[in-house]
């Protein structure tokens, strides 16, 4: 994941209304890029579940008045997670046919292949 660096002097000219946490100048949504950084942040920041909850709604209704899309956004960030996940997934393939794994709402299951 890549984010781009706004300028203070840059950050200030954005208007509240496309801020996620408007009151706290948090998660500009200028573009499909910010929606997408800004909904895999959301859900890792230090802020109350109230306040994410409140910056999940308000992503989803600046990106939708903007054009942006959200299905585009979960699904890129799903494929570069799983890949991350299974970039780093170690297991005893003697032992384990499956290996499962809990994600939020979704469930990952990787079967072992035997590809000798």
């Amino acid at each position: 994941m890549k984010f781009r660096y706004i300028k203070p002097e840059d950050r200030a000219k954005i208007p509240d209304a496309d801020f996620a946490l408007p009151n706290r100048r948090l998660f500009p949504l200028e573009s499909q890029e910010d929606v997408d950084n800004s909904l895999i942040l959301i859900k890792k920041a230090n802020i109350t579940s109230e306040e994410r909850e409140l910056a999940l709604s308000r992503l989803n209704e600046i990106a939708k008045n903007k054009g942006f899309n959200i299905l585009q956004a979960n699904m890129s960030k799903d494929n570069d997670l799983v890949q991350q996940l299974t970039d780093n997934i170690l297991f005893n393939a003697e032992t384990n046919d499956k290996f499962e794994l809990q994600l939020a709402d979704k469930t990952l299951v990787l079967q072992v292949l035997d590809i000798r």
